[in-house]
């Protein structure tokens, strides 16, 4: 299953940067409902097809929709917020939108489960049609003109060459982004994939991780809001910088030890720090981009993203052939203790932070 979605990525990490050099050429709001689209069309094709074959080629076009809503999304709406001077809400909004979706989650959990004993289809095709009937809000999204270029082929490539040079303009940019990439990494493979493993490798029934999973989305989602709602977290960069790692450190470091107490709270941790990756770090990162190759440069981020996405996948795959998960999470808590958390002193002290 690793190896699946793993591919599934490798198919986004092609198209990653040319569907968001389409977008900062021709508009982000088309290329979102493209993405939205081909994501949906995707899903209700695996969920019908009921068969291995229907599954990898519906995964690989998952992937590619997903490659043209990376970056656009975000660009779409920071840029109309920047262009009212209300940047800063932008943590605000993202967890705001964090709220709504993991509420959803816990009622696709448990609707979930009552439609896989009816047909393991039924799940995939529920999704491609909500993706589907998600792009009438998205027609209904205000998009602010900014400078681009007329789309031609020369356009286009030069779009691309810029996506790669943005990012390594200057040392401070450079650090951010490798540092964003780290956690970004880790977060979203533990929330994409080995959290549901974990939690079934501590001795969590089906039912168990369904009634935990929707418990812990309601603590950190709250946590979350009042966080960035009611205190000046975002505004400290040196803070917001060392509580990813010593956050995930304490979250994944213990694993090959982890009873269900113990795992409940390590997902609590892994969990919080996945959604403050999207809150507040990508708004410190959207903070230093240029709207006019934002599309551009942030899929040239998650292209980084999504590569280190799949070496840890595959690394766990086997990891979890001869061992199990909790030893994966313990890898990647020995990778923040010697890799993360000296890489983010290093530009603390570095860039004076």
């Amino acid at each position: 299953m690793a190896l699946l979605e793993s591919c599934a990525f490798l198919a986004g990490i092609i198209f990653e940067i040319p569907s968001s050099a389409f977008a900062d050429l021709l508009g982000r709001k088309k290329t979102v409902l493209l993405g939205w689209l081909i994501s949906g069309i995707s899903y209700i094709f695996i969920g019908a097809s009921n068969s291995l074959f229907g599954l990898v080629v519906g995964m690989l076009f998952v992937g590619i929709g997903g490659a043209f809503v990376s970056g656009a999304d975000t660009a779409l709406i920071y840029d109309f917020l920047k262009k009212y001077d209300h940047e800063d809400y932008y943590p605000k909004l993202n967890v705001l939108g964090n709220f709504f979706y993991r509420f959803s989650m816990i009622f696709a959990i448990y609707a979930g489960g009552y439609l896989s004993t009816l047909n393991l289809g039924l799940n995939y095709i529920f999704r491609g049609t909500f993706q589907l009937f998600s792009l009438i809000p998205i027609l209904l999204l205000v998009e602010v003109p900014f400078v681009r270029e007329k789309l031609s082929y020369s356009s286009y490539i030069a779009q691309l060459k810029r996506g790669f040079v943005y990012i390594t303009q200057n040392s401070y940019m450079q650090d951010i982004i490798i540092y964003y990439s780290l956690i970004a990494s880790i977060t979203w493979s533990c929330l994409y994939y080995f959290n549901n493993s974990f939690a079934n490798d501590v001795g969590f029934s089906p039912q168990g991780q369904s009634f935990v999973f929707s418990l812990i989305y309601v603590i950190t989602t709250t946590a979350l809001f009042c966080l960035l709602n009611y205190t000046n977290f975002v505004k400290n960069t040196k803070l917001v910088l060392y509580v990813f790692p010593f956050m995930l450190l304490v979250a994944l470091l213990p694993g090959f030890v982890a009873t269900k107490l113990s795992a409940f709270f390590m997902l609590v941790g892994v969990i919080l720090a996945g959604g403050a990756r999207f809150s507040v770090l990508d708004g410190l990162l959207n903070k230093l981009l240029e709207s006019k190759d934002r599309a551009t440069t942030l899929s040239t981020i998650n292209m980084g993203v999504n590569v280190l996405f799949i070496i840890l996948m595959l690394v766990g795959g086997q990891i979890q052939n001869y061992f199990s998960t909790k030893e994966m999470f313990s890898l990647m808590g020995l990778i923040v203790l010697f890799v993360v958390l000296p890489f983010t002193h290093r530009i603390v002290i570095k860039h004076k932070i």
